[in-house]
């Protein structure tokens, strides 16, 4: 309203409906896009020792490492998580699948995400032999190689609005929760509980808890608020209706289809429906990346 020298509300309104565009614009306002690689390095090597490896080995070969990193903004914390599953990975001899999905609200930081390259200043978040081993440089720009970006998928998501990714070993929400109402804290974290697998991991924000939610989760860090899963509860959905989630891995093309999530027929786009009943009404849910 400064920029345009607007002091009416009524009167802001009008030009946003006469100037569409200036929605996207303060759209873009709302969002806030902080972050880095391995943010709070003590949690990560905390997540790392205490959840992740204990985790990795106790997978056989024929099984699937699945993680979850919600508000991912630019990709610095999936890429991180990656790097860390990457070398227990090699530390423990251990070959198995690994899929993370980062997900944000924001397109255009899902686009940057999703090329994997970033500005020089990472530097100072990454130590040099991740940078060597890890990232390719060209001037000073910074690339993640392959094995990493080959374990990660990229999407659009609405964390209140969209239905979770499922049958998950960890889920990663850091210092979103923080900036949502109680009732909506309440509905993503009862969500998180069903979406993990038992004993599956949450690592949350420093200055995030689990609220009510004492008895489905045990601690595993105090300080860096990680948690185990203890107990599953049922879904906390809002009546979904049609709605449409384009999935891209990276830059390069991965699924093209758009998934609706009301489709009931949607076996090959490689989804699985449930019914769930609420307030005696039952409505289909596809749910993407139920795999078995």
């Amino acid at each position: 309203m400064n920029i345009h020298q607007i002091e009416d509300l009524k009167m802001y309104l009008r030009y946003l409906q006469e100037n569409p565009h200036e929605i996207d614009l303060l759209f873009k306002e709302f969002l806030i896009n902080v972050t880095n690689f391995f943010r709070d390095a003590e949690a990560f090597e905390s997540i790392k020792i205490s959840a992740l490896k204990p985790m990795i080995e106790e997978k056989s070969e024929f099984e699937v490492l699945r993680v979850w990193v919600l508000g991912c903004s630019s990709g610095e914390e999936v890429y991180s998580i990656a790097i860390l599953i990457n070398e227990l990975l090699e530390e423990l001899d251990k070959k198995i699948d690994v899929q993370i999905f980062g997900t944000d609200l924001d397109a255009n930081s899902i686009k940057t995400a999703r090329s994997g390259s970033y500005s020089g200043i990472i530097s100072k978040d990454i130590s040099q032999v991740r940078l060597k081993k890890y990232f390719y440089k060209n001037d000073n720009v910074y690339t993640i190689k392959n094995e990493i970006r080959d374990m990660v998928v990229f999407a659009t998501h609405n964390l209140i609005k969209d239905p979770p990714f499922t049958k998950l070993d960890i889920i990663s929400c850091r210092n979103l929760l923080i900036y949502l109402e109680t009732v909506a804290q309440e509905k993503v974290l009862s969500n998180f509980n069903y979406a993990l697998k038992q004993d599956g991991i949450l690592f949350l924000g420093p200055s995030e808890t689990i609220g009510k939610f004492i008895g489905a989760f045990s601690v595993v860090d105090k300080r860096w608020k990680i948690f185990k899963c203890i107990k599953s509860s049922g879904p906390v959905f809002d009546i979904i209706e049609s709605h449409s989630m384009q999935y891209q891995k990276n830059s390069i093309a991965y699924w093209d289809s758009k998934f609706d999530l009301k489709d009931t027929k949607s076996e090959k786009a490689g989804l699985i429906c449930y019914s769930t009943g609420r307030k005696k009404i039952n409505r289909y849910i596809c749910t993407p990346f139920c795999f078995n």
